[in-house]
This record gives structure tokens, C-alpha cells and sequence, in this order.
């Protein structure tokens, strides 16, 4: 985000919106201009570039397992069994996008 030009609170901002930044210990957090959507975007692409390498050695079967136990953690997280990032809980609406198959 930071290569992309975005503060980590408008990542945050960006990511999980202002009453979750608020939650996560950003004081008065505010919306983010939507002119600053495509960076967020590119910085996204980036990230998803850099991280490609350390999947592609995988085999789809330990990617699908990956996948499987960090949405276990998740669920876990979400019910509240072990404590979440930052001051809080994972919210219940949050979903794992980023781990798919490369």
C-alpha cells in the first residue's frame, strides 16, 4: 500500500471500512476519497505478484489444504475460541479471497 502511495489507514479504511478501523485502534478514522480506489487496486495486484512464488510450489492439494486451515482459523477466530488481530475479533462477514489457487 505504502509503495502505491496509501497510508495503512486508508488500506485499513479501504479493506474494512471506517467502523472497523475504529475497531481495529485507528482514532477517527475517515472515508477514503474514491480517487484512491485504483491504488488500492494496483497495490493489491502487486501483493497478489510478490506472493505468486511462494504458492507456485505448492500442488493444488496443499494449496486447497492451506486454504482449508486458514478458513478454519477464521471460523475459529469468529466464534470467538481465540483472540482475533489487532483489539478485536475477526468480523463475521470477513472472507479470505486472498488465498485461492495460483
Amino acid at each position: 500500500m505504502r509503495r502505491c502511495g496509501l497510508s495503512a489507514r486508508a488500506a485499513m479504511v479501504i479493506d474494512l471500512g471506517v467502523e472497523q478501523a475504529a475497531r481495529y485502534g485507528w482514532s477517527d478514522p475517515q472515508p477514503v476519497d474514491a480517487a484512491l480506489l485504483p491504488r488500492s487496486q494496483r497495490a493489491e495486484r502487486i501483493t497478489d505478484e510478490m506472493q505468486m512464488p511462494l504458492y507456485a510450489c505448492l500442488t493444488d492439494g496443499q494449496r486447497t489444504e492451506f486454504a482449508r486451515l486458514v478458513e478454519a482459523l477464521a471460523a475459529t477466530v469468529r466464534a470467538g475460541l481465540v483472540a482475533g488481530p489487532a483489539h478485536d475479533r475477526v468480523p463475521a462477514d470477513t472472507t479470505w479471497p486472498r488465498f485461492r489457487s495460483v
